[in-house]
């Protein structure tokens, strides 16, 4: 029987607080995604660590070079082994309908 993995909800998005809100949900589930398998931390910390580096970039480029700068999961997360990880979490993620950066809306995190 598997489980559905319970995450605590984002608050509504808000202008003053977004960023802030979001650096908490990810503190707090930090411990959830790493208890989930004996591997499943390995996996949350590259997933951040690639999430932070993908970031970093964009904030690096120019308005018009951001709306095509688009994720893409390295070599090291789209391995076979993570994918049963990978689909239980994206099942169960309770989050924004959309994230606001930059003054432009872009759906994700759904």
């Amino acid at each position: 029987m598997v489980t559905k993995i319970e995450l605590l909800k984002l608050p509504e998005w808000a202008l003053g607080s977004a960023p802030l809100d979001l650096g908490d949900w990810v503190a707090q589930i930090e411990h959830i995604m790493g208890d989930l398998t004996s591997s499943s931390s390995i996996w949350w910390s590259t997933l951040l660590g690639e999430a932070k580096a993908w970031y970093e970039e964009h904030q690096t480029l120019g308005p018009l070079e951001k709306l095509s700068h688009k994720p893409v999961a390295s070599t090291s997360l789209a391995k076979q082994k993570w994918t049963r990880l990978d689909r239980r979490v994206t099942s169960s993620e309770p989050t924004w309908d959309t994230v606001k950066t930059d003054g432009a809306v872009s759906t994700r995190w759904t």
